[in-house]
This record gives C-alpha cells, structure tokens and sequence, in this order.
C-alpha cells in the first residue's frame, strides 16, 4: 500500500469516527479497520500531523490526535480560493505581457486597444471623431 493510500485511510478513520485518539489507539485501530500496517501508523499519522491535516496535542505525557470534517472542508476551500487567485493573477500577467508586446511592435495598438474597451463599455452609442 502507498503511502497517500495509507494517509487517506487513516483520515477516513478520524472522519467517520469524529473521536480523539492516542497513537496506540490508532496503533490497534489502523490494521483492524483500515488494513495499515501497526509498524507504519505512527510513520503516517506525523505526515498527517506536519501538513496540518490532523491535530495534535500533548496533555500531560500523552499525545491526542484528531481530525473533524469541517476542518477538511474548510482546508480545502481556502486552497481553492488561492490557486483560483493565482490563476486570476496569472492570467493578468499574460494580458499585461502581450500587450506590451504588442505595444512595442505598433506604437499604436494602445489606441487600438482604449477604442475596444470603449465601445464595450459604452457600446455602439460611442463614436469616434477624427477632426
């Protein structure tokens, strides 16, 4: 089994479960339930721990994992807002870059370029006087 195979396993076990466990719950629980290995839980539950998927906390000498849904899905919404800003921005830096290429081949293609922009904006209303 793969190591992402055995990550989203074992989130499948904090999302269906909702509970807070301790590694050697996990330890029993992972090969039961979820067929991972007990040598490699503790191994996959810290990679989950370091990307920030699964919560943990030491209370006195004992660590508590946990991992609710909402934290999931709230995770993934904020990824999604950032890469679709990234590709708005990207897609500005394109724009931005051809028309400086255009601009620097024909010293007029910037009017070109206003003239379009007003007549989307203002439609067939607006009209231009070469006096």
């Amino acid at each position: 089994m793969h190591a992402e195979e055995k990550r989203a396993r074992m989130m499948e076990i904090f999302f269906e479960t909702k509970d807070v466990f301790q590694l050697k719950d996990m330890e029993k629980i992972a090969p039961k339930e979820k067929g991972i290995t007990a040598m490699s839980v503790k191994e996959v539950l810290q990679s989950l721990v370091d990307d920030g998927m699964v919560d943990c906390e030491r209370i006195g000498t004992s660590n508590y994992y946990w991992a609710f849904p909402s934290k999931a899905l709230h995770a993934r919404k904020r990824r999604l807002e950032i890469l679709e800003s990234q590709v708005r921005y990207h897609k500005l830096k394109r724009i931005d870059l051809l028309c400086n290429t255009f601009l620097s081949l024909n010293p007029f293609f910037h009017l070109v370029v206003s003239l379009k922009f007003f007549t989307c904006i203002f439609g067939s209303k607006f009209q231009v006087s070469y006096s």
